[in-house]
């Protein structure tokens, strides 16, 4: 014999489905900013990887220049055009132009094929290509993607500026031939196998900030307030902290970030002082 019962089936109850939502949507709350920064991380580290191809690349190209210069500028008579250009890199050393973007921007290289056997032009205002103006000057900020590359070439030692290790920077002492007839002298002092005593104090590739406050992170750069990848002549980069700007900067002969000896800024440094000494500028540190 047989029995025959009825079978119920189990059903969850409202509470217990909004529980079991509640906990997913909390789940996704805790996971995804841990996948945004574990997402910004691989970033850095790709644009750590772009700033050290392009440092060598750099080395490469003073290596064959003339004048040992680690940057490049198209027109000599004007040293404040040209000087983020990495025309002299791209394509000659680094085939690939996508190594001049960092992954955490907007900011493009338009690539035309064509233009990628065209040398770059100098001595002047010729008109570029899109290719090599993208590759001649940064973007204006890492939204920018109307073209433009993410980096800055820090190709002169900033004066004229006496810094923490006594050492003077005066570029007058240092005049710039640009034809036959006729020289210019600056107040920075261009980084160049004769001018480079340390190497590995000497910041030659960084991430742009051309935007206020300058060379200090901010929403607008490549990664934000976090910090900005650095890179020194000796090939190595380290990824440096509003808090540390100052102190790298000054050890590297640059002028420290804007807002550096103000309290509420990020790049607020105490352990630094600026003071006028024989008509420079003078940093000490504290």
């Amino acid at each position: 014999m047989s029995c025959h019962g009825e079978s119920k089936r189990a059903a969850f109850t409202l509470i217990e489905v909004l529980v079991v939502v509640a906990i997913i949507a909390l789940l996704i709350a805790i996971l995804i900013p841990s996948l945004s920064i574990a997402r910004e991380q691989a970033r850095r580290g790709v644009c750590s990887q772009n700033i050290r191809q392009m440092n060598m690349a750099c080395i490469q190209y003073a290596d064959s220049d003339r004048g040992g210069n680690y940057m490049f500028n198209r027109n000599p008579a004007n040293y404040n055009n040209g000087t983020d250009s990495l025309l002299h890199i791209i394509p000659r050393y680094l085939r690939d132009p996508r190594v001049a973007i960092c992954p955490s921007t907007e900011n493009i290289v338009r690539d035309s094929p064509a233009d990628k056997v065209v040398p770059p032009p100098r001595g002047g205002e010729e008109a570029l290509s899109n290719y090599q103006a993208d590759l001649d000057d940064n973007a204006v900020d890492a939204a920018d993607n109307g073209g433009g590359h993410s980096y800055e070439v820090w190709g002169f030692y900033d004066g004229v500026c006496r810094y923490p290790d006594n050492t003077l920077i005066d570029g007058k002492l240092v005049p710039i031939k640009v034809s036959d007839t006729k020289y210019v002298t600056i107040t920075h002092v261009i980084k160049t196998h004769r001018t480079v005593k340390r190497p590995f104090d000497t910041i030659l590739l960084i991430d742009a900030d051309d935007t206020d406050p300058n060379n200090a992170p901010d929403l607008r750069n490549n990664h934000k307030e976090a910090g900005l990848n650095i890179g020194f002549l000796d090939g190595h980069v380290v990824f440096a902290k509003p808090k540390q700007l100052a102190r790298i900067y000054t050890a590297s002969w640059q002028w420290p970030p804007t807002g550096w000896n103000n309290p509420s800024a990020a790049v607020y440094d105490p352990h630094l002082e600026q003071t006028t000494e024989d008509g420079h500028t003078r940093y000490r540190a504290k």
